[in-house]
């Protein structure tokens, strides 16, 4: 099995206004790209949250093989996959598609450096651009552990 970690911080929640399907999106391939790739010995997934004035951000880390700085950028390319194709069982378009949507809602998805394992990180405004889609009436909240 797969350890999953959260790391946000101590109290309170993050409100954000988006569209709360398509984040959902966005950070279940994510789940399912560490999980797919993430192959260690001790596997864990740590997802942290925090805000730095108008943006909210969710970091998403694993400890399988990582991505390799000179493929960080690819892997956001149609068709392209990072690590073993053969466990991969995708075509390749979850990480370019989870990037589209994020920059259709003001943010971004991006790989980061990482000692180990892959890291990624989505920046959001805390207010969603419009984009002709359902915006959730209500603020999404990123909870804190243990609330």
């Amino acid at each position: 099995g797969v350890t999953v970690e959260r790391a946000y911080r101590e109290a309170g929640a993050i409100g954000i206004q988006t569209d709360t399907d398509r984040l959902a999106q966005v950070v279940i391939n994510l789940i399912s790209n560490s999980v797919k790739y993430g192959r260690s010995e001790d596997p864990q997934i740590t997802i942290s949250a925090g805000e730095d004035g108008e943006t909210v951000w969710v970091e998403l880390a694993d400890r399988g093989a990582g991505i390799p700085p000179e493929r960080r950028e690819e892997i956001f390319e149609k068709f392209a996959r990072a690590g073993e194709e053969r466990l991969a069982g995708s075509a390749g378009l979850g990480l370019p598609i989870s990037r589209e949507i994020m920059r259709r809602l003001g943010g971004d998805l991006r790989a980061l450096d990482s000692a180990e394992g892959a890291r990624f990180r989505l920046d959001m405004p805390r207010v969603a651009k419009p984009v002709g889609v359902a915006v959730a009436s209500g603020p999404a909240e990123l909870r804190a552990a243990g609330e």
